[in-house]
């Protein structure tokens, strides 16, 4: 979406959830079939996740029951899931690998 960030092979939002300096929106991993229904206003933005997480720790019962640093309760939920069942992927691939 940016030519600098599918130019450069070091571009730092190559990375996934890490946050954009200028914009503060959170780079999230997307499927290909997810690619048309993008709305960059609905992106995850660190102000958001902050103050969700913020939210969250008001309520001390959630926090101790959510090892994930209450992120599954919040915005970036559904791209963790993405990125969760990518990595799930690779490492079924990884052991069906006979070499």
């Amino acid at each position: 979406m940016d030519v600098n960030v599918s130019a450069g092979l070091n571009h730092l939002l190559k990375s996934p959830f890490s946050v954009h300096p200028k914009t503060g929106l959170i780079a999230v991993p997307l499927t290909p079939d997810q690619m048309p229904d993008v709305d960059l206003k609905k992106l995850p933005r660190i102000d958001k996740l902050v103050r969700e997480t913020s939210n969250m720790n008001g309520n001390n019962e959630t926090m101790e029951n959510d090892n994930t640093g209450g992120t599954i309760n919040s915005s970036l939920a559904p791209y963790i899931a993405t990125f969760e069942q990518f990595v799930n992927q690779l490492l079924i691939y990884e052991e069906s690998d006979p070499s």
